[in-house]
């Protein structure tokens, strides 16, 4: 019994040839290799077929001519050529052997995408690049981009590295939205099979500094415990520290306090507990916008100068029925101008190490 197959006509061989020899790379491409041309001559050509694209290109011609010869691949796609007769017409144990380049592919992951970029910062624009040929590596890329559903000029920027990033120096991108993508090369400079797909962002100004309505610049925070409140048209998220102060500037490096990003659009205030009398601090407050962007901080320098509450003593008990620790905290009377005490935080600390150590019980009354 004959099975039928179907068979079709793919592209013809740019050079018709006799006596060669085929193989497949890694990627399943065609090699048609040597043999004898229409002349009846020995030649060297190698031309090979792409069957994704259903197309031939010339690639280098062997170092020797050669008819009648075999090939063959191995496993790293790598393409021999075996024996055969020369241009003398002698047999030959000559064997070559070439490795094949594949066309990149396109980047991946680009970023940013989808966000918001402040214009005014450099902004660095990231990808993957990918390659089938393992190890290879990029040699160059050409970044672009323009007003997002523009149909006009892109703007182009060639960054030779093997980095898969450009940074837009800041102030060169306006307000408005862009679309953005890149085309890499390979180590041989082979150009990726296509652009990457469209990464889009939004290039804006960062909100202008807030305005700390409390404390104002200069007050004094006579007690303990103070309302920070601030002004500012449009918020997400906001933060509250409290910094050093060193010769009337923040110390950003001695942080007393940070609230950390707090997600509200609407919270203008925040109680503060100052938990160190007789000294200067900063009170910075930033917020973020609808777009995504911090502000810069807003800061109001403060004395911190309030008559803090008696010394409380303490004495451990312990319960070994329970396995526990009973803590017994005893308050003074408040002598004249202290406060009265209103609750108690517990801390614990490791022996001989410094700092306030750890709190683990506050409100003990």
């Amino acid at each position: 019994m004959v099975t039928t197959i179907p068979w079709d006509a793919p592209a013809a061989m740019p050079t018709a040839r006799s006596y060669l020899a085929a193989a497949a790379d890694a990627q399943g491409r065609i090699y048609a290799i040597g043999g004898r041309n229409a002349s009846n001559s020995t030649v060297a050509t190698v031309e090979r077929f792409d069957p994704s694209t259903g197309t031939w290109s010339t690639l280098t011609a062997m170092p020797t001519a050669r008819d009648a010869l075999a090939a063959a691949a191995d496993g790293q796609g790598r393409i021999y050529a075996i024996g055969g007769y020369g241009a003398s017409g002698s047999a030959v144990a000559t064997v070559e052997r070439a490795t094949p380049n594949s066309a990149p592919s396109a980047a991946t992951n680009l970023a940013p995408d989808g966000v918001t970029i402040d214009l005014n910062n450099v902004n660095r624009l990231s990808w993957i690049f990918n390659d089938p040929d393992a190890g290879d590596t990029q040699s160059k890329a050409d970044v672009r981009w323009r007003p997002q559903g523009s149909t006009g000029a892109w703007t182009t920027v060639t960054v030779t590295s093997p980095n898969a990033w450009y940074d837009v120096p800041g102030g060169t991108l306006t307000a408005q939205d862009y679309e953005w993508q890149v085309l890499t090369y390979d180590s041989q400079g082979v150009a990726a099979t296509a652009w990457s797909a469209l990464a889009y962002f939004t290039a804006a100004s960062p909100p202008t500094s807030l305005t700390i309505t409390s404390p104002t610049n200069g007050s004094t925070i006579s007690t303990s415990t103070a309302s920070v409140t601030w002004s500012t048209p449009d918020q997400t998220s906001y933060q509250v520290r409290r910094l050093a102060d060193a010769a009337g500037v923040a110390d950003a490096a001695t942080i007393y306090y940070d609230s950390g990003e707090v997600v509200s659009a609407g919270t203008r205030s925040l109680s503060v507990i100052f938990d160190v009398t007789g000294r200067t601090e900063h009170v910075q407050v930033r917020i973020k916008d609808s777009g995504g962007l911090w502000s810069a901080w807003g800061d109001a320098t403060v004395t911190v100068s309030y008559t803090p509450p008696g010394t409380p003593t303490a004495d451990l008990v312990a319960d070994n029925a329970q396995a526990r620790i009973i803590v017994n905290i005893t308050n003074p009377a408040a002598a004249s101008g202290e406060p009265t005490v209103s609750y108690n935080d517990v801390y614990v600390r490791e022996t001989g190490s410094a700092g306030a150590g750890s709190r683990f019980a506050t409100n003990v009354i």
